[in-house]
């Protein structure tokens, strides 16, 4: 035979049971009772398990967007170290053509110096 579980359900405030709210089922047996408490203890333990989730997954979201603004923020300084690089790697290459034209320019001279001396 199966219990019947359509019964009223009283919720009871009782200084007796320490001040827990208790189920107070009208009419029904032991297993009944201990069935409703079974449902009861069941609904606030996925409550917290889910409570404990949410938790968890702010946490984790936190996380994330902290590391989506660290990279971010490595991004932005990597575009900028790319543009100082070859900012830096076209002066360079102005330097050198103008190293190149002194180094001419002074090999010029000394020819000419070497002429105009005579030896």
């Amino acid at each position: 035979m199966t219990p019947v579980l359509n019964r009223r359900v009283y919720w009871v405030y009782s200084m007796r049971s320490g001040g827990v709210l208790s189920p107070n089922v009208e009419g029904s047996s032991r297993f009944n009772t201990l069935v409703v408490y079974l449902c009861v203890y069941t609904a606030f333990q996925s409550q917290s398990v889910a409570s404990q989730a949410e938790k968890r997954q702010r946490s984790f979201d936190k996380v994330v967007d902290e590391w989506k603004r660290k990279v971010a923020d490595l991004q932005a300084e990597l575009e900028a170290s790319q543009r100082d690089s070859r900012a830096h790697a076209a002066e360079v290459y102005k330097l050198r053509a103008q190293v190149e034209e002194a180094q001419d320019g002074a090999e010029s001279l000394r020819r000419e110096n070497k002429n105009l001396t005579g030896t």
